[in-house]
């Protein structure tokens, strides 16, 4: 039994479902086609990356077949995918057909922020609520489960940005975050600054400061973006909270939905960041990047390729 109630703590909550996902997919197959799921063969593995490649991209499947070999590991049963010559010969088949292209969601310029910040109105609890965690997720890069909660009434205390984790200075703000996806074993804490721009409209910690004012005294453990309603009710954000408050502003600001979510805001610190002549490792380091995945989707536009270039070679004298 003890055995059994640590195995269920393998995997963060959002793997489990992502894992949930991928094997309603399988089973669904299986099904369709009168196969036994477990073992997976290796004439159905190639069937089922067949079946996925009538809908799917190319990473997509990657990431199911990743998945199914995972639970066959955890089944102690043989890897259906890994070292099999005839499925990664059909996977490379599926990459040349397919292609691997990739969409990431676009940034907002810091005009495009102001555009945002004159469309709310922050002396409504609501809008200083999302006012203040947009400026928080661009200039600290952070994601957006770094201020959600990922259940509008349950949480884990210990994964989530509470009050206390956010304490002002001077210099402005240091938000303290004891989980997030790059930090799942309690094994470190990541301070994350925030600048005080006295008199700017973009100032996250003025931002902020302005939120916990009109949200009033909370207990120390409430969510950081947390705040009560009249009837007593504690409004906690969440990711999906903040996309489906996000979209009318993309519209309202001339932008598509479809290009922008809360990623953008991360996306749009490190962006205006690598504008500003910052090195990639040190945004890298500031957004607690662990892989380097900032290097594939930074990329920088015209603009900052001509700024880059004249930094780099507007010294050479002949």
């Amino acid at each position: 039994m003890e055995v059994a109630v640590l195995k269920s703590h393998t995997f963060a909550e959002s793997t489990k479902k992502s894992y949930a996902s991928c094997l309603r997919i399988y089973y669904k197959f299986c099904e369709l086609h009168n196969l036994t799921p477990w073992p997976a063969s290796t004439e159905n593995t190639c069937r089922y990356i067949a079946y996925l490649a009538r809908s799917k991209a190319y990473t997509t499947i990657q990431q199911y077949l990743s998945v199914l070999g995972l639970l066959h590991l955890e089944l102690d049963l043989p890897h259906p995918v890994q070292n099999i010559h005839s499925v990664k010969s059909l996977m490379r088949a599926v990459r040349r057909v397919k292609g691997t292209p990739v969409a990431y969601k676009l940034p907002l310029s810091v005009e495009q922020l102001k555009e945002v910040r004159d469309h709310l109105n922050i002396n409504v609890l609501k809008d200083a609520q999302l006012w203040a965690i947009i400026l928080c997720c661009f200039y600290g890069l952070l994601r957006i489960s770094n201020v959600t909660v990922p259940h509008p009434s349950k949480w884990d205390p210990l994964k989530i940005l509470q009050r206390k984790d956010v304490s002002f200075c001077s210099k402005g703000c240091i938000m303290r975050l004891r989980w997030s996806k790059t930090i799942q074993y309690q094994e470190r804490m990541l301070e994350i600054p925030l600048p005080y721009l006295p008199g700017k409209v973009l100032c996250p910690t003025a931002a902020l400061l302005h939120f916990f004012t009109l949200a009033g005294s909370l207990p120390d453990t409430t969510p950081a973006f947390a705040y009560k309603r009249l009837d007593g009710q504690l409004i906690a954000p969440t990711p999906a909270s903040v996309r489906s408050c996000l979209q009318p502003l993309w519209i309202a600001i001339g932008l598509p939905p479809r290009d922008y979510n809360t990623h953008s805001l991360r996306r749009s610190g490190a962006c205006h960041l690598l504008a500003s002549g910052l090195p990639l490792e040190a945004i890298k380091t500031l957004g607690d990047w662990r892989s380097d995945s900032v290097f594939s989707y930074l990329k920088p536009n015209a603009s900052q390729k001509f700024l880059l270039c004249n930094k780099g070679f507007g010294n050479i004298q002949f």
